[in-house]
């Protein structure tokens, strides 16, 4: 089975839509395009992930969506609506830990539930659910300052999960986890993400990851940041992340993602070169 090349047009019940984005900013004295001209839409209900090369601009596009960057040109819209200004309707997963110093790791958890006016015993008994998910019982009354960087992770991870947004923004949510934590939270955020019908905006570097959890996979260009290619995935459900390379088409998906993926990667390795080289040139 081959994944299907798609156009970005013509998608129905557009959750999330990048309208002819650009994004500009500056560096170092210098003007900057992390995007250039980028028109996409995800879809309701689907988990969609971006791979590409870093630096192509993979994060703005998520800071976008919440509302956190302004573009330069065009237009991000979010049901239909631009959006100017915090985007509060979605959760967002950044690199970073984010939680709170001053709170233990079972009252970070808890806080999304207790904005929201869960009683009292509810949120406390989803909050261990989700931290036993993770393996961190035993640490729910650690502070972050007491926690590994993987293991802050994991709460920042559960903290977003546990009250259920709709949408939710996750930029390599993974990256600095072990192995095995890794793939249990793969599971688990696919089994609930179909539970739920949430729709999830996923950036990542890792390709089987992306096709492992996605409906829909978007390939980047090297900076600027472009849309290269959008592949449908043609794997069924449910999914074991856990023996994904002996899933029926995944040999043949991840072949023909990868062969689309691999120049922009070669591309970046030869601007990095060039920048040593000039570097280090008399």
């Amino acid at each position: 089975m081959k994944a299907e090349a798609t156009t970005i047009t013509d998608q129905p019940e557009t959750v999330i839509e990048y309208d002819a984005v650009t994004k500009r900013f500056f560096s170092r004295g210098s003007l900057v395009t992390a995007l250039d001209d980028v028109s996409l839409s995800v879809r309701r209900h689907q988990f969609t992930s971006v791979v590409g090369p870093s630096g192509c601009g993979k994060t703005t596009l998520l800071r976008l969506a919440a509302g956190l960057e302004p573009t330069s040109l065009g237009e991000t819209r979010y049901l239909g609506k631009p959006v100017r200004g915090i985007n509060t309707a979605v959760g967002y997963v950044t690199q970073d830990s984010n939680l709170y110093p001053w709170m233990t790791l079972r009252q970070n958890v808890e806080f999304p539930l207790e904005i929201r006016g869960v009683p009292a015993k509810e949120r406390r008994e989803r909050a261990d659910e989700y931290i036993a998910m993770v393996g961190l019982t035993g640490f729910e009354g650690h502070y972050p300052y007491q926690l590994s960087g993987g293991m802050q992770k994991r709460g920042s991870i559960i903290r977003t999960m546990i009250y259920d947004p709709s949408v939710i923004l996750m930029d390599e949510p993974f990256g600095p986890l072990d192995a095995q934590t890794r793939m249990v939270l793969q599971a688990e955020l696919l089994r609930i993400s179909r539970l739920k019908q949430q729709t999830i905006l996923f950036i990542t570097h890792d390709l089987t990851e992306a096709i492992a959890l996605s409906d829909v996979v978007v390939v980047m260009s090297a900076r600027p940041g472009r849309i290269k290619q959008v592949f449908d995935i043609p794997l069924s459900h449910p999914r074991d992340v856990f023996q994904i390379h002996a899933h029926p088409g995944f040999s043949e998906t991840y072949a023909e993602i990868w062969d689309c993926f691999r120049s922009e990667v070669l591309s970046q390795q030869s601007i990095r070169a060039g920048d040593v080289a000039a570097e280090v040139a008399p």
